[in-house]
């Protein structure tokens, strides 16, 4: 529909999960679908994305600044 999906829970991790999980952050969308995340050092982050009635989705150790589902 490309609606934003407000209150859906983004966590990243850097590099490639790993477990138990090292320096993962988490926060969730605002009611225009977006998140942001300040003070990031690491090159590399997998971002995961989950929401209810939605699948989860997770781009596994991207360099992308910005992600768009």
């Amino acid at each position: 529909t490309l609606q934003p999906v407000a209150g859906a829970l983004v966590l990243l991790e850097p590099g490639m999960p790993q477990k138990p999980a090292v320096g993962r952050v988490l926060s969730s969308t605002g009611a225009d679908g977006r998140v942001s995340f300040n003070g990031l050092a690491q090159p590399r982050y997998t971002v995961t994305v989950l929401a209810p009635g939605y699948h989860l989705a997770t781009f596994l150790d991207t360099a992308a600044a910005y992600v768009s589902l």
